[in-house]
């Protein structure tokens, strides 16, 4: 066995502990903190169709981020079936919300995807495709909004409408022209030390974009 391959087997070993032993300790920190007869207050306080609508709209919003991952099928060629991808993807989205995204997003991910059998590079690839398509999606969907003059603003708040409305063109700017180097970029790969950085098409990156800014409107609401 190669150092190279050694030291991802150590790394693997070693997400895998360490998040054995962090993830109870955060729940039951988690648990012991939540003053639930408060939570129980503050549900009953609001009418059963609007928790319902939101409870709703919050499936969707993880039915939305899970398909991120496929996206990232897509984009890496690895062949699990959307039937693991999504379930997987769906509870890592409970545990980034809960546990933050290094639990969530990373350690959660890399320790399930690698029990499917895929690689530490690949899953990387699927980490870095989902985190674009997420922040992509804020770019489009905020920039628009500030460059419009939304939200309105107070007048203690020192950006003022002006400067709001440069950081969203600011904003689409950096949402275009990742979107056009993705379709006219003609060096698509990076080597950055051991892995590899390649730009995805244009209908990819198109629906990132969609997808992203769906997102975003989902947990808006």
């Amino acid at each position: 066995m190669t150092s190279h391959a050694q030291r991802w087997k150590w790394l693997r070993r070693g997400v895998n502990a360490l998040f054995l032993v962090l993830v109870p300790v955060l729940l039951v920190v988690l648990l012991r903190n939540l003053d639930w007869q408060e939570v129980g207050r503050a549900l009953r306080a609001y009418p059963w169709p609007l928790l319902a609508a939101g409870a709703a709209i919050a499936l969707v919003s993880y039915g939305v981020f899970a398909s991120y991952d496929l996206l990232s099928r897509r984009y890496t060629g690895h062949h699990l079936p959307a039937r693991q991808i999504l379930p997987l993807a769906f509870v890592c989205y409970a545990f980034n919300l809960n546990l933050s995204s290094w639990v969530g997003g990373i350690a959660l991910r890399y320790r399930l995807y690698g029990k499917l059998g895929l690689d530490v590079p690949t899953i990387t690839r699927i980490l870095s495709l989902g985190l674009i398509t997420n922040w992509l999606g804020y770019l489009l969907l905020g920039g628009a909004l500030f460059a419009a003059g939304l939200p309105v603003l107070p007048d203690s708040v020192k950006v003022g409408e002006t400067g709001l409305r440069l950081i969203g063109v600011a904003m689409l700017l950096a949402g275009a022209a990742y979107l056009l180097a993705c379709a006219f970029a003609t060096r698509r790969t990076w080597r950055v030390r051991r892995q590899f950085i390649t730009l995805p098409g244009f209908r990819l990156a198109a629906a990132q974009a969609l997808l992203g800014a769906l997102n975003w409107c989902l947990m808006a609401s």
